[in-house]
């Protein structure tokens, strides 16, 4: 998105917590860091502490001081996680134009990020609490009622639009008691069509080294591990389609 912006011609800047692989060549890039060494180790207490009570995206300290000066609009990605801390959006959103995109579901509730990995929780419509992920993970306290009232709060408290990048998200989001209320838009992910673009199906597959006959299937995963990533429907897919075959 930065890219394709730079392109346009509009003046954009890519701030992040870290970067990693080609991201550290990016153009117009900086990586977003406490301006001072207490700061910093403040920072660091935040993480340790939310990573024993769940408090994640409240207790960040140098994020509620930044600013960002002459920047018309902050798009925001990930910001509920340690490094950045929502009580800042109210503050942020009486200076600058407020995009949050969506990609998973902790914005709207209390700890987890997908809740079909606590069979599909449904607290999230109630206020949370009592909450599968805060046992597993062995908290010191359920802090997701707290967390999610705090949202409930800070929200409404800030003029914010919300982008889902798929219709599952949207549905979410409308239904969702701190969301349904804000701006939202569905705007899929954009595509780099300089890079991923359509070429000879014959020369791929001779390129990729692959069989010039048949059907192909593919399977992407960062961690096979997650279960939203479906890799528990692999085998019985495979069994199927040569059932079928």
């Amino acid at each position: 998105l930065h890219l394709a912006l730079l392109r346009q011609g509009v003046q954009s800047h890519f701030f992040a917590s870290h970067v990693e692989g080609r991201d550290t060549s990016l153009p117009h890039s900086s990586v977003l860091t406490a301006p001072s060494r207490p700061l910093r180790y403040a920072d660091t207490l935040t993480k340790v502490i939310a990573s024993r009570t769940g408090l994640k995206g409240m207790l960040h300290v140098s994020s509620r001081r930044r600013s960002f000066d002459g920047y018309d609009v902050i798009h925001l990605h990930g910001a509920d996680t340690n490094w950045f801390n929502l009580n800042a959006l109210p503050r942020l959103s009486k200076r600058h134009a407020l995009v949050w995109t969506m990609h998973d579901q902790h914005l709207g509730t209390g700890a987890c990020g997908y809740t079909e990995l606590w069979d599909n929780c449904q607290r999230w419509r109630t206020g949370c609490g009592d909450c599968p992920l805060a046992h597993t993970e062995g908290w010191l306290f359920d802090s997701t009622h707290r967390i999610y009232q705090r949202k409930q709060h800070l929200l409404p408290a800030s003029k914010l639009a919300i982008v889902a990048l798929n219709q599952w998200m949207l549905d979410f989001l409308r239904a969702n008691p701190m969301t349904q209320q804000q701006t939202l838009r569905l705007i899929p992910n954009s595509v780099d069509t300089s890079l991923f673009t359509p070429h000879s199906q014959a020369e791929s597959r001779a390129v990729l080294q692959l069989p010039a006959e048949g059907r192909l299937i593919l399977f992407v995963a960062a961690n096979l591990s997650m279960p939203r990533k479906g890799a528990r429907y692999y085998v019985p897919l495979l069994r199927a389609l040569k059932e079928r075959a």
